[in-house]
């Protein structure tokens, strides 16, 4: 099955670091979730959790 999926880019403010990351507003599997991060390369959030790709911190992705 296959779905499509709308993610915003938005600005993220953590502590001193701003950092960029796509958001959707819909549920999706933390494990999705970490295959959809590491195939894009940037960070990604849903309503139930945030998944950066593999190796990577906040602090990769500030000032993008």
């Amino acid at each position: 099955m296959f779905q499509q999926l709308t993610f915003k880019v938005r600005r993220v403010q953590l502590g001193n670091i701003t950092y960029a990351e796509l958001h959707t507003d819909r549920m999706i599997d933390i494990s999705e979730l970490n295959r959809i991060a590491a195939d894009i390369g940037l960070p990604v959030e849903s309503q139930n959790g945030k998944a950066f790709p593999k190796g990577t911190s906040a602090s990769d992705f500030q000032n993008l």
